[in-house]
């Protein structure tokens, strides 16, 4: 049974009423994937095929609304680019192997799917960004939803939050965790942003991944772009020429356009500094020394 009939079906066994969603004229549906080199779950293609429709999209959000969070159902949309263009919440959810497809617009809560790459289905979970209390003896920015969207959407919201997460949860987010620190450092600035303080980066930057875990992600660049781009980034910010050298040749062949603006940009001596100093002039060259040093520390 494809999503939206399971939809149409447990909306006619409720009292449902369609919710909120975003109207997006634009909506690209399950071409956004195969155009940007994403192998993506047949289960994930399916769903964007079907939030393609703005009345779907609204019919999910009434279903999710049982679970006790007022989702607002966005088609899903992985972006072309990630340099200064993006909110926080897309880059990070770019970098875990993610797309958002659905915003609590109240607590500003992500609720994402998982790319699902060389699986059948795509896991769900949610975030709220770099949300952690100092109090906290695990951060609590982060909650797994549910296993695929089918579970998602058949138990109305409810089907694994609070539950046991697996290796598909803890992937998501051990990428989440480390995608936080460069999401800070490279999002879309508006007027109205209040930007990440440099102390709130540098700690977010002990999470960043060591240099033993490129050696093992950087031979699957080309089926997880999403790897491919958290390294280009994360070698360009701390400075690892070295590194950076070979991560591009590796990407060479990729065609993604977010490593393709990536490796653009990053060939480019001085550019992407250039680009940092234009989009983030609140950091001064020892904060962002401040940030590297952290990052390096974790080896």
């Amino acid at each position: 049974m494809k999503l939206h009939e399971i939809v149409n079906a447990l909306l006619a066994s409720g009292d449902g009423k369609p919710a909120r969603a975003f109207e997006e004229p634009r909506a690209e549906g399950p071409d956004a994937f195969a155009a940007r080199g994403i192998d993506a779950s047949p289960e994930l293609i399916d769903y964007a095929t079907a939030a393609a429709e703005l009345r779907f999209r609204k019919a999910v959000g009434s279903l999710l609304e049982e679970s006790g969070t007022s989702w607002s159902i966005c088609a899903v949309r992985p972006p072309r680019r990630l340099l200064f263009r993006e909110m926080r919440e897309s880059v990070v959810a770019f970098l875990c192997g993610a797309v958002p497809i659905g915003v609590d617009p109240d607590a500003g809560a992500y609720l994402v799917a998982g790319w699902g790459i060389g699986a059948k289905t795509s896991p769900v979970a949610s975030f709220l960004f770099n949300d952690v209390s100092p109090a906290d003896e695990e951060p609590g920015d982060f909650a797994w939803e549910a296993p695929s969207i089918r579970a998602l959407l058949k138990t109305r919201g409810a089907s694994e939050r609070g539950g046991k997460s697996n290796a598909a949860a803890n992937e998501l987010a051990r990428l989440y965790r480390r995608g936080i620190w460069l999401a800070q450092l490279v999002h879309k600035v508006d007027r109205e942003d209040h930007d990440d303080p440099v102390d709130a980066i540098v700690l977010t930057a002990r999470d960043a991944s060591p240099m033993r875990v490129y050696t093992k992600e950087a031979k699957h660049f080309v089926s997880h772009p999403h790897w491919a781009a958290y390294w280009l980034l994360a070698h360009a910010m701390v400075g690892n020429a070295e590194a950076l050298s070979d991560a591009l040749e590796r990407v060479e062949a990729i065609d993604n356009p977010v490593i393709v603006e990536l490796r653009t940009t990053l060939k480019k001596k001085g550019r992407f500094e250039a680009l940092l100093e234009k989009h983030r002039p609140e950091l001064s060259s020892r904060d962002l020394e401040s940030i590297r040093r952290r990052a390096r520390a974790v080896g």
